[in-house]
């Protein structure tokens, strides 16, 4: 990821953690991707992954997000909310992706997916 991926990662992260429902974030990059990292992680090869996956190319945004629910909120719901905020994070100018002059001139709409990984 470059750079400015990372910082909408962290972000995106921290907005999750604030929707009523969302027990937990966790990796959204398959597992043997996550084991590696964590290794790397390990010996200073690498930076830590990031737990929200987000990448960005001729002015598309694409963003994975793995959540856990708590029982408080229905699960359908929270990861509706989860999507949502992620959608207006993305549209509402924090952030413009790769091959876009401004977040304006960003032409598609975010691909974002959110999986419920865990419910309890």
């Amino acid at each position: 990821m470059t750079a400015p991926e990372d910082t909408v990662a962290d972000a995106l992260e921290l907005l999750l953690r604030t929707i009523p429902g969302v027990a937990a974030v966790y990796p959204s990059a398959p597992l043997p991707a996550v084991i590696v990292g964590g290794v790397l992680t390990k010996t200073r090869v690498v930076a830590p992954p990031r737990l929200v996956s987000v990448s960005s190319a001729r002015g598309e945004w694409r963003v994975t997000a793995a959540i856990g629910v708590d029982e408080n909120v229905p699960a359908e719901q929270t990861g509706r909310a989860a999507r949502e905020r992620i959608v207006e994070y993305l549209t509402s100018g924090a952030a413009s992706p790769a091959g876009a002059t401004s977040p304006a001139s960003a032409t598609l709409p975010p691909r974002v997916t959110v999986r419920i990984s865990m419910v309890g």
